[in-house]
């Protein structure tokens, strides 16, 4: 089971205030993140809608590997600790 209520009860956020705060953010993805931009480059504006934020914590639907990542980056969780392949909750790079 991933870990996405838990961490964002955590902050004591709303599912609305998360999808909120996704959009407005420019968030680094890794090269591998979404194919079509460069390695380094800024996304643009992402909005993740509050009802698939909901279907992502209840396991109703997956999220495909750059949306994982973006949660991850958003709640400064390592990828793998936000989906619960892992107990290790910093990220590698830090």
């Amino acid at each position: 089971m991933n870990r996405l209520r838990e961490l964002r009860q955590e902050k004591s956020l709303t599912l609305k205030e998360v999808s909120n705060e996704l959009s407005i953010q420019n968030i680094k993805l890794s090269a591998g993140g979404l194919g079509k931009y460069e390695q380094g480059a800024r996304a643009p504006k992402i909005r993740i809608p509050t009802s698939t934020l909901s279907d992502y914590e209840r396991g109703d639907s997956e999220p495909k590997s750059a949306t994982w990542e973006l949660l991850a980056d958003y709640f400064d969780v390592d990828p793998e600790y936000l989906v619960g392949w892992s107990d290790v909750r910093r990220r590698r790079d830090e």
